[in-house]
This record gives structure tokens, sequence and C-alpha cells, in this order.
């Protein structure tokens, strides 16, 4: 007797909340109807640390374009050496997935290969996300030629040697018009924000000097910036929110690492902040404990706008990691470190943030 057939509306939300790969593999291979309602879930998104895996997804999709046509996230991390053997697999890989979307791509850290970007220069995907992350070698122009000029629907960019640049990249005006996050380090970011209207920057340590020379290029933009993640761990990077707290009128999230005292008394200046997050990074206390709740108390009072405050340390000394006041003056509530859930990079979920 007929198996009786099953509505499509009532088995796709079923297999949309499976996570499980091998579940949704063997879906695949069990009949017609759910191979044609799994395989758009099983290949949609790529995620692997292992090389053996890489090597057999890429290998299909390079076999069958009608699987590549599915694929819309593709996450490879400290995996691909641009020397190695997973190199080329990867590159006709990317050549075709026309309908990516995000792509995360941290270059193995032996990779010292200058042309990494080659990897993507025959490419026609058009990308809302892009994580790239190479290493001191790779060449900031190849970068700029092959992938910003071209990707003029970006909106969320990591960009970035470990390090930074050592001279600042020129980027064309019309490169990623669009762009809305930008994360990266150095002064990379001094090469970007002109003549942008990005909203989230996440900067790790920034450079004074380079800072100070094109603050006049910048300082439109900054006030166009709703929140901020800056990393103040650089050597050189002591007196930065100082050069830009002035210009940023605009920002209502801002999270600081290794603020100075100094860095504290501007943070009342900033006229529509709403979240403020103080970090001590990996130098232990920032503010000791029994100052906390006057502090606290304090930023509330100073900015009237106000609505919470985090004040995070890493030192493993400490019994009291995270601490989150919310409410304002008058409804003041503490959260400690395991209601908060804190990750190591906070917040920018729930900003929005893809990184």
């Amino acid at each position: 007797m007929a198996s009786p057939i099953v509505p499509t509306e009532l088995i796709r939300p079923i297999i949309e909340n499976i996570t499980s790969i091998p579940t949704l593999y063997s879906l695949c291979l069990s009949s017609k109807l759910l191979r044609s309602e799994t395989e758009p879930i099983l290949y949609r998104s790529f995620t692997s640390s292992s090389d053996n895996t890489h090597t057999l997804f890429l290998t299909t999709i390079v076999d069958n374009q009608r699987l590549a046509d599915l694929v819309r996230v593709f996450h490879s991390k400290d995996v691909i050496r641009v020397d190695g053997m997973l190199s080329k697999l990867t590159k006709s890989g990317l050549e075709r997935m026309v309908g990516l979307k995000t792509l995360v791509f941290r270059l193995h850290a032996q990779s010292r290969i200058i042309d990494a970007p080659s990897l993507l220069d025959h490419c026609t995907f058009s990308l809302k996300t892009l994580e790239w992350v190479g290493y001191h070698e790779e060449t900031y122009d190849e970068f700029i030629r092959i992938i910003l000029d071209r990707q003029i629907f970006l909106k969320h960019l990591r960009w970035g040697h470990t390090y930074g640049a050592a001279n600042l990249p020129i980027v064309s005006s019309l490169s990623v018009p669009n762009l809305l996050t930008f994360s990266a380090y150095g002064n990379t970011p001094l090469a970007l924000l002109p003549g942008r209207r990005i909203r989230h920057l996440h900067w790790m340590r920034p450079e004074e000097n380079d800072l100070r020379l094109q603050m006049s290029n910048i300082r439109q933009e900054l006030g166009q910036l709703l929140s901020l993640w800056l990393n103040l761990d650089g050597a050189d990077s002591s007196e930065c929110f100082r050069l830009m707290a002035g210009s940023l009128s605009s920002l209502e999230f801002l999270g600081l690492v290794n603020p100075s005292t100094e860095d504290f008394s501007l943070i009342p200046t900033l006229p529509s902040l709403r979240v403020l997050v103080l970090s001590a990074g990996n130098r232990g206390t920032l503010i000791p404990a029994d100052e906390r709740p006057r502090r606290a108390r304090a930023f509330f009072e100073m900015c009237p706008h106000l609505t919470r405050l985090d004040i995070v340390h890493e030192d493993e000394g400490s019994q009291r990691k995270h601490e989150r006041w919310e409410g304002g003056t008058r409804n003041q509530r503490l959260f400690h470190y395991d209601e908060v859930r804190w990750t190591g990079r906070p917040f920018f979920g729930e900003l929005g943030w893809p990184f």
C-alpha cells in the first residue's frame, strides 16, 4: 500500500529546525520529496575547522553546480593555506558559489603568500557580509582591487591583518558604498571611514599619530556612528578616545577596552549615549570593587540618557568578572556574571553586528 503523502507545508517547519548535519543528510537519502526540502538547508551554510570536512564539502560543490547554488554562508577559519592542497579546491568552490552572501575567511597562520585575495579573483557572488583576516605578507592593494572594488552591496566588513597596515591603504570613494558595519585593526579604519555612512565601528588598537593627522577627514563620519567598540590596548592608543570624543554626537553605544581615568571624564560629554561598556581587557581590574557602585551612580547622574552600564573584568583571580547596572539613578538593578553570560566578544549580537 502506498504511503500517505504529507503536505510540504507540514514537513518544511520540522526540517528547518533540525541542526544535526548527519540527520539532514539521512533525510536527503530517504526520498525525493525530503531531499528537495532538506538540501537547501543542508547546503545553505557551511562551517568547519577540519581539513577533511572542507575537502568533502568543496569537492561536492565543485562537482554539482545545483548544490553550489544553494550555498549562502561559507565559514573557513584557520584551515586554508594559500600554498596548500586546499587552495585550488577552495578557489574552484568559491567560484561556483554564485549565490553566496556571507564569507568568513581567516587564512591559516602559516600562509605566507602575498596573493591570498586571488582566491576570489573570478568569483561572481555579491556579498552582504565579509570577514577577511590575512597575515603580514598579504597586500592591501590586491584585497582592494579584487574584493572591495567589486562588492558594492557589502554591508558588514571585518578586514585586516592581525596588526593593521604599516601604511594607510588607498580605497576609492566608490568602493563598498553601502557599508554599515566595519571592524579592523590599527589605522585601517581611516581608509574606509571618509565618505561612507558607517553606523557601527569596531576599532582595535588605533594609532594616535595617524588618527591626529586624519581627524579632519573623518570628523563628520564619526558624528554618524551609532555604536563604537574601541580597543585601546595598543601602545599608541592612549589618547585616541580623547581625540574622537568631541565628534561622537550620535553615539548610543560605547565600548571601551582599557580606558584611562581621563577617558572616564569624557564619557558624559556624549549627548546620545544609552549603553556604556567598560572592559579591563587582559590587564586585570579596571575599577576596584568597592568603587564600582559609586562610579556607576556617577555615570547615571552625568549621562542623562544612559540606561545600562557594564563593567567587565577578565582577571582570573576576580570573583566578579562582569557586573551590569540597568535602569537609571532611581531604579538600578545589579546583574552578575552568571546572569549576563559574557562570552568574550560581547554585545555585538544584540547590536546586529555579524562579528
